[in-house]
């Protein structure tokens, strides 16, 4: 499993340390523990889907947004953290298309 901290702490998982806004993969060990589970109630841990598997809440696959080139760049930024696509803050509108369209492939 994926988690990623939204907090602005450092967080341990284990021996697994993620910084403010960093993704990393949780050992199996500690997906049930106790602690972990409160992390993640107490909105400190996002826990993440699978990329390979890109859906709605609905259970369906996602569909790329037809007015995807359209969009501007603060709402491709949303899109891509809604559906767990990296951002970089030098990415382009372009670029942001390209890893929106790749993901959703």
């Amino acid at each position: 499993m994926r988690a990623k901290n939204v907090s602005q702490k450092i967080i341990n998982v284990g021996e697994l340390t993620l910084l403010p806004n960093e993704v990393g993969v949780i050992p199996e060990k500690y997906e049930k523990n106790p602690n972990f589970e409160a992390l993640v109630e107490m909105d400190f841990l996002v826990t993440l889907k699978d990329k390979a598997e890109p859906v709605n809440e609905d259970g369906k696959k996602t569909e790329i947004p037809e007015n995807l080139d359209k969009m501007k760049r603060v709402e491709l930024v949303e899109f891509c953290e809604a559906h767990e696509i990296e951002v970089a803050e030098d990415d382009t509108k372009a670029v942001l298309c390209d890893k929106i369209r790749e993901a959703l492939a």
